[in-house]
């Protein structure tokens, strides 16, 4: 395993991690819009 692939690999799962946190932001936020209508 070369660390070329350890790190992209870690890319990837870091990427699809913050694309999870927005995901969840989002959801909060327009949870929270409906909430204030």
């Amino acid at each position: 395993m070369t660390i070329e692939y350890f790190n992209s690999n870690k890319a990837k799962a870091t990427h699809r991690q913050m694309k999870k946190q927005k995901d969840i932001e989002n959801h909060l936020n327009s949870a929270f819009i409906q909430l204030q209508q």
